[in-house]
């Protein structure tokens, strides 16, 4: 499961909770609770008990359906993780194109491999 243990898993739960995770410790813990029930309901159960706490603490009569605010929590975070891949391999590319031209240059500086003759 994403290389997580339970146990690794819900000692990051604190830290989801307080949007402390990032990068690579996020994906792998959002990866082993959306396959692993267990863990899943242990967020949910402390989710739900951090949201509940701070709309007391606002005073508000509002009524919340926690199980959908932390769906949406999940999902907002998946969708910054999946952006986060996309700059990550997009940067990749460009350092994989920006070296091949650094290379082509070079070897066309020193007459290895005549890059100017083809334009």
């Amino acid at each position: 499961m994403n290389g997580l243990t339970c146990k690794e898993a819900q000692s990051m739960i604190r830290e989801y909770i307080t949007g402390k995770l990032s990068g690579r410790d996020l994906e792998r813990f959002i990866g082993h609770v959306r396959e692993c029930r267990e863990c899943y309901d242990e967020l949910e159960t402390f989710f739900m008990i951090d949201r509940a706490v701070r709309y007391l603490d606002e005073d508000t009569l509002h009524t919340f359906n926690l199980k959908s605010l932390l769906e949406k929590d999940l999902k907002e975070k998946e969708r910054a993780v999946a952006r986060r891949k996309r700059r990550r391999w997009l940067f990749a590319a460009l350092t994989g194109v920006t070296a091949l031209l650094t290379a082509l240059m070079l070897l066309d500086v020193f007459g290895i491999f005549q890059v100017s003759r083809w334009f």
